[in-house]
C-alpha cells in the first residue's frame, strides 16, 4: 500500500470507530417549512412583536405552530422558532423556545398564519428532550422511544 492510500484510509478508519452504537441518529426533517434556530442571542434579541398562538401539533421531528396577530396580510411578516441552547440542567435536557415575529403591517386586521419547524437543532441523543414554548408557556414533550 503507497502512503497516499495509507493517509486517506486512517481518517475513514477513524470516523468508522467513533460512532457510537447507542447514538440516536435523527434525520432532518424536510417536510417542515423552517427550522428551529438554536442561537442565545437571537432567542434573546430577535423581534418579539405580539401574536397569539392558537396551536401547535408536533409530528415526528416536525412542530407546526398556528398562529395570529395584527396585520394587512402578513406576506411581510418575518417569523422564525428560536430556542435558547442553554439547558435547563435539571433533569432531561430541557430548552426554551419562542416564535419570533417581526409585524411592520399597520393594518389591524387579523392575520392567521400556520408554519412548521424542523427541530432536529434542539434534539440530543438523550431519548427525551422538552421544549417550553414561551410564547404559551406551552411544554412539547419530545420522546425518542415513542
Amino acid at each position: 500500500m503507497n502512503k497516499f492510500n495509507f493517509f486517506l484510509l486512517v481518517p475513514f478508519i477513524g470516523i468508522l470507530f467513533s460512532c457510537d452504537n447507542n447514538d440516536k441518529i435523527i434525520p432532518p426533517n424536510n417536510n417542515c417549512d423552517k427550522e428551529l434556530i438554536m442561537s442565545k442571542d437571537l432567542y434573546e434579541n430577535a423581534p418579539s412583536d405580539p401574536l397569539t398562538i392558537e396551536s401547535t401539533e408536533l409530528n415526528g421531528n416536525c412542530l407546526t405552530i398556528n398562529f395570529y396577530a395584527g396585520g394587512c396580510d402578513g406576506s411581510t411578516w418575518k417569523y422564525e422558532l428560536i430556542g435558547d441552547p442553554r439547558s435547563i440542567l435539571e433533569g432531561p435536557v430541557h430548552h426554551n423556545i419562542r416564535l419570533s415575529l417581526e409585524d411592520n403591517e399597520l393594518c389591524e386586521a387579523i392575520i392567521r398564519k400556520e408554519v412548521s419547524f424542523d427541530l432536529n437543532p434542539a434534539l440530543s441523543s438523550e431519548n427525551l428532550v422538552i421544549l417550553t414554548l414561551t410564547n404559551n408557556d406551552e411544554e412539547i414533550v419530545y420522546d425518542l422511544n415513542k
